[in-house]
């Protein structure tokens, strides 16, 4: 186990490269080697933060997911309130060039009641009564890391970068329809072919990824209140994302939503 005092300044580091939007050198913090230091790391991250989360997302779930970025489980990271947009109220989302954004289609689960370490394990089955309804999302991501997050502990280091999530933007609640394995997505991004998809993508339905998630944060101490979103993962994925950008989604019953990607202003 890296030193604590390394972890808390590695986070601190990665959170201030968030805020003022430029890419870390890897020499400037100490990468963690383990998802246990991982996750110590982003408890530490939105420690320096300091504000309350909106949200969780999941990620990395399938099994060739896990495999390129080595990890053994899924990674669950927080969605911050100052990175939840609703749409469409709003139209624009800053994140600079320098984080390299990629975009995500994503069904997003709103949880309608406490899930707790109280009511560990969490199954799939049990939380089909636990949302009060569903959105479309698009999860905007980033990686805080001049080059990327390398090659020898990847997974580590989006975990501990905040799940590698810069932006959730959503649109209206809707009742969840009856089938949620199957909806077809679509994603277009200016400039770039339109990429289509489907939530068979997932390696479960989204209820397991929510048991997931809930399961992981009970196990932190941590619990999902009613209110909070779930992202549960890409039904269509596009990278390359630059500011400038504009972003369409749609989702098979639940409409579409748009914004256009923009870099930061200085203050």
């Amino acid at each position: 186990m890296l030193p604590y005092d390394d972890l808390r300044n590695s986070a601190n580091a990665l959170w201030c490269a968030r805020q003022e939007g430029r890419a870390l050198d890897p020499e400037e913090i100490r990468l963690p080697t383990s998802e246990q230091e991982a996750t110590l790391m982003q408890e530490l991250y939105l420690l320096a933060a300091g504000e309350p989360t909106a949200g969780w997302k999941i990620g990395a779930a399938s099994l060739a997911a896990k495999r390129s970025l080595r990890l053994s489980q899924p990674l669950v990271g927080p969605v911050l309130a100052s990175a939840l947009f609703p749409a469409p109220d709003r139209q624009e989302v800053a994140v600079p060039a320098a984080h390299v954004p990629g975009y995500e289609v994503e069904l997003v689960l709103e949880v309608s009641r406490r899930l707790g370490p109280e009511g560990l394990p969490y199954l799939a089955e049990d939380l089909e009564g636990a949302i009060s309804g569903v959105r479309l999302g698009v999860e905007v991501m980033a990686c805080r890391l001049a080059g990327g997050p390398g090659k020898q502990a990847p997974g580590c280091l989006h975990i501990a970068d905040g799940g590698g999530n810069a932006a959730l933007v959503v649109g209206t609640l809707k009742a969840a329809p009856k089938d949620l394995t199957s909806l077809a997505a679509s994603l277009e991004v200016e400039g770039a072919a339109a990429v289509e998809g489907s939530l068979a993508a997932l390696p479960g339905s989204p209820f397991e990824m929510l048991a997931i998630v809930a399961n992981q944060l009970g196990a932190r101490g941590r619990a999902l209140a009613a209110g909070d979103l779930v992202s549960t993962g890409a039904a269509a994925l596009y990278l390359g994302g630059r500011p400038g950008q504009r972003v369409t989604a749609r989702m098979e019953g639940l409409g579409s939503i748009s914004f256009t990607l923009r870099e930061p202003v200085s203050a």
